[in-house]
Protein backbone atom coordinates (compact mmCIF):
# COMPACT_ATOMS: atom_id res chain seq x y z
CA UNK A 1 0.00 0.00 0.00
CA UNK A 2 1.30 3.44 -0.85
CA UNK A 3 0.13 6.89 0.16
CA UNK A 4 -0.26 8.63 3.45
CA UNK A 5 -3.04 10.17 5.48
CA UNK A 6 -2.54 13.29 7.60
CA UNK A 7 -4.91 13.60 10.56
CA UNK A 8 -5.52 17.26 11.40
CA UNK A 9 -7.34 17.96 14.67
CA UNK A 10 -7.56 20.45 17.51
CA UNK A 11 -6.24 18.91 20.74
CA UNK A 12 -8.89 20.52 22.95
CA UNK A 13 -11.74 19.54 20.63
CA UNK A 14 -13.02 15.98 21.00
CA UNK A 15 -9.65 14.24 21.35
CA UNK A 16 -11.46 11.02 22.33
CA UNK A 17 -13.10 10.58 18.94
CA UNK A 18 -9.88 11.55 17.18
CA UNK A 19 -8.04 8.84 19.11
CA UNK A 20 -10.75 6.30 18.31
CA UNK A 21 -10.52 7.23 14.63
CA UNK A 22 -6.72 6.88 14.65
CA UNK A 23 -6.99 3.45 16.30
CA UNK A 24 -9.52 2.27 13.72
CA UNK A 25 -7.39 3.58 10.83
CA UNK A 26 -4.42 1.60 12.17
CA UNK A 27 -6.52 -1.53 11.63
CA UNK A 28 -6.86 -0.72 7.93
CA UNK A 29 -3.55 1.01 7.09
CA UNK A 30 0.09 0.51 7.94
CA UNK A 31 1.28 2.68 10.81
CA UNK A 32 3.74 4.55 8.54
CA UNK A 33 0.83 5.62 6.30
CA UNK A 34 -0.78 7.60 9.12
CA UNK A 35 0.46 10.92 10.46
CA UNK A 36 -0.93 12.39 13.65
CA UNK A 37 1.34 14.81 15.49
CA UNK A 38 1.09 13.28 18.97
CA UNK A 39 2.28 9.86 17.82
CA UNK A 40 4.38 10.89 14.84
CA UNK A 41 6.74 13.70 15.92
CA UNK A 42 9.76 12.70 17.95
CA UNK A 43 10.94 14.86 20.86
CA UNK A 44 13.36 17.58 19.78
CA UNK A 45 12.09 17.80 16.19
CA UNK A 46 11.08 21.23 14.81
CA UNK A 47 7.31 20.93 15.12
CA UNK A 48 6.37 23.52 12.47
CA UNK A 49 8.83 22.24 9.86
CA UNK A 50 7.76 18.63 10.44
CA UNK A 51 4.07 19.52 10.05
CA UNK A 52 4.77 21.37 6.78
CA UNK A 53 6.77 18.46 5.41
CA UNK A 54 4.13 15.92 6.38
CA UNK A 55 1.29 17.90 4.77
CA UNK A 56 3.39 18.17 1.59
CA UNK A 57 3.98 14.38 1.60
CA UNK A 58 0.42 13.31 2.37
CA UNK A 59 -2.06 12.22 -0.26
CA UNK A 60 -5.16 12.94 1.85
CA UNK A 61 -5.75 15.23 4.81
CA UNK A 62 -8.52 14.45 7.28
CA UNK A 63 -9.70 17.56 9.16
CA UNK A 64 -11.38 16.29 12.34
CA UNK A 65 -13.99 18.85 13.43
CA UNK A 66 -15.76 18.64 16.78
CA UNK A 67 -18.33 20.98 18.32
CA UNK A 68 -15.69 23.34 19.79
CA UNK A 69 -13.50 23.43 16.67
CA UNK A 70 -14.88 26.60 15.07
CA UNK A 71 -14.95 28.70 18.22
CA UNK A 72 -11.85 27.47 20.10
CA UNK A 73 -10.13 30.41 21.84
CA UNK A 74 -6.54 31.15 22.82
CA UNK A 75 -5.68 32.42 26.35
CA UNK A 76 -6.39 36.03 25.27
CA UNK A 77 -9.92 35.14 24.10
CA UNK A 78 -9.08 35.42 20.39
CA UNK A 79 -10.58 32.76 18.15
CA UNK A 80 -7.72 30.40 17.30
CA UNK A 81 -8.65 30.06 13.62
CA UNK A 82 -8.07 33.82 13.26
CA UNK A 83 -4.40 33.41 14.20
CA UNK A 84 -2.08 32.81 11.23
CA UNK A 85 0.09 30.78 13.66
CA UNK A 86 -2.66 28.30 14.61
CA UNK A 87 -1.41 24.82 13.68
CA UNK A 88 -4.85 23.59 12.62
CA UNK A 89 -5.20 26.58 10.28
CA UNK A 90 -1.64 26.20 8.92
CA UNK A 91 -2.16 22.53 8.08
CA UNK A 92 -5.51 23.05 6.36
CA UNK A 93 -4.27 26.13 4.46
CA UNK A 94 -1.27 24.15 3.27
CA UNK A 95 -3.43 21.26 2.05
CA UNK A 96 -5.81 23.64 0.25
CA UNK A 97 -2.93 25.54 -1.42
CA UNK A 98 -1.37 22.28 -2.57
CA UNK A 99 -4.67 20.94 -3.92
CA UNK A 100 -4.59 17.92 -1.59
CA UNK A 101 -7.80 15.97 -1.14
CA UNK A 102 -9.20 17.26 2.16
CA UNK A 103 -11.98 15.39 3.93
CA UNK A 104 -13.73 17.10 6.84
CA UNK A 105 -14.57 14.49 9.49
CA UNK A 106 -17.39 15.68 11.76
CA UNK A 107 -17.38 14.15 15.25
CA UNK A 108 -19.33 14.63 18.47
CA UNK A 109 -22.39 16.09 16.76
CA UNK A 110 -20.43 18.91 15.05
CA UNK A 111 -21.79 20.73 12.02
CA UNK A 112 -19.84 21.67 8.94
CA UNK A 113 -18.57 25.27 9.28
CA UNK A 114 -19.97 27.74 6.77
CA UNK A 115 -17.82 30.07 4.65
CA UNK A 116 -18.91 32.99 6.84
CA UNK A 117 -17.43 31.31 9.93
CA UNK A 118 -14.02 30.71 8.35
CA UNK A 119 -11.06 33.02 7.67
CA UNK A 120 -10.60 33.82 3.96
CA UNK A 121 -7.73 31.36 3.61
CA UNK A 122 -9.96 28.50 4.83
CA UNK A 123 -13.20 29.29 3.02
CA UNK A 124 -12.67 26.44 0.53
CA UNK A 125 -12.97 24.01 3.44
CA UNK A 126 -16.70 24.82 3.53
CA UNK A 127 -17.10 23.41 0.00
CA UNK A 128 -15.71 19.98 0.89
CA UNK A 129 -18.07 17.06 1.32
CA UNK A 130 -17.80 15.89 4.93
CA UNK A 131 -17.93 12.49 6.59
CA UNK A 132 -19.85 12.23 9.85
CA UNK A 133 -18.72 9.82 12.57
CA UNK A 134 -21.49 9.24 15.08
CA UNK A 135 -21.19 7.59 18.48
CA UNK A 136 -23.95 5.10 17.68
CA UNK A 137 -22.48 4.03 14.35
CA UNK A 138 -18.81 4.84 14.88
CA UNK A 139 -17.39 1.56 13.55
CA UNK A 140 -19.70 1.47 10.54
CA UNK A 141 -19.02 5.16 9.81
CA UNK A 142 -15.25 4.56 9.96
CA UNK A 143 -15.62 1.57 7.62
CA UNK A 144 -17.14 3.89 5.03
CA UNK A 145 -14.32 6.39 5.54
CA UNK A 146 -11.72 3.62 5.12
CA UNK A 147 -13.29 2.65 1.78
CA UNK A 148 -13.18 6.30 0.67
CA UNK A 149 -9.53 6.62 1.74
CA UNK A 150 -8.51 3.42 -0.06
CA UNK A 151 -10.12 4.72 -3.24
CA UNK A 152 -8.52 8.16 -2.82
CA UNK A 153 -5.12 6.51 -2.39
CA UNK A 154 -5.65 4.57 -5.61
CA UNK A 155 -5.97 1.24 -3.85
CA UNK A 156 -9.40 0.34 -5.19
CA UNK A 157 -8.25 -3.20 -6.01
CA UNK A 158 -6.35 -3.71 -2.76
CA UNK A 159 -6.91 -6.87 -0.71
CA UNK A 160 -8.16 -4.70 2.17
CA UNK A 161 -10.88 -3.05 0.04
CA UNK A 162 -11.85 -6.37 -1.50
CA UNK A 163 -12.09 -7.85 2.00
CA UNK A 164 -14.09 -4.84 3.22
CA UNK A 165 -16.55 -5.19 0.38
CA UNK A 166 -16.86 -8.95 0.78
CA UNK A 167 -17.51 -8.60 4.51
CA UNK A 168 -20.21 -5.97 4.20
CA UNK A 169 -17.84 -3.11 4.91
CA UNK A 170 -16.00 -4.56 7.92
CA UNK A 171 -12.69 -2.96 8.86
CA UNK A 172 -11.20 -6.32 9.73
CA UNK A 173 -7.80 -6.23 8.07
CA UNK A 174 -7.00 -9.60 6.52
CA UNK A 175 -3.98 -11.31 8.06
CA UNK A 176 -0.93 -11.92 5.86
CA UNK A 177 -2.13 -15.34 4.73
CA UNK A 178 -5.61 -14.02 3.90
CA UNK A 179 -4.10 -11.00 2.09
CA UNK A 180 -1.84 -13.33 0.05
CA UNK A 181 -4.82 -15.54 -0.81
CA UNK A 182 -6.93 -12.50 -1.68
CA UNK A 183 -4.21 -11.23 -4.01
CA UNK A 184 -3.90 -14.65 -5.67
CA UNK A 185 -7.65 -15.05 -6.08
CA UNK A 186 -8.02 -11.62 -7.66
CA UNK A 187 -5.23 -12.29 -10.22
Amino acid sequence: MAGSIFINYRRGDDAGNTGRLFDQLQDAFRREQLFMDVDSIAPGVDFVRELSEQVAKCEVLLAVIGKAWIDARDPTGRRRLESPNDFVRIEIESALKQGKPLIPVLVGGASMPSEDELPDSLKLLATRNAVRLTHERFHADVKGLVKTLLQALGEAGSPVLTHLTANGGGVERPNKLQATNLRKSSS
